[in-house]
């Protein structure tokens, strides 16, 4: 879980600083996979996630760029994951089953 949450870290400092943008859709692919096999409150983020794949993989094909409201979304979407995750991060004992699946 600390991996996912360094890499949506630097997904959004990479969107904020204006960094590549090339392996976005890739990015989000891994942590819709992660969160698509858990059974914990991050679960709720997988449509937000599969939405913001379909879009962001459509704008870059299309592009080669996202759109400032796209990249407004997703920097919002990765901030609220962000924080869910510090969350499960800083109370590992109140989630710790839940992950045992999606870490091995």
């Amino acid at each position: 879980m600390s991996q996912v949450y360094v890499m949506s870290t630097t997904m959004m400092e990479e969107l904020t600083l204006g960094g590549s943008q090339k392996y976005l859709a890739h990015q989000l692919a891994l942590l819709y996979r992660f969160l698509s096999k858990t059974t914990t409150e991050l679960h709720r983020f997988k449509i937000e996630g599969e939405e913001l794949f379909k879009l962001v993989t459509s704008e870059l094909s299309t592009y080669q760029i996202l759109t400032v409201d796209t990249q407004e979304t997703v920097l919002e979407f990765l901030s609220h994951l962000n924080a869910v995750l510090l969350r499960c991060l800083v109370l590992p004992n109140s989630i710790s089953e839940s992950f045992s699946s999606v870490v091995s």
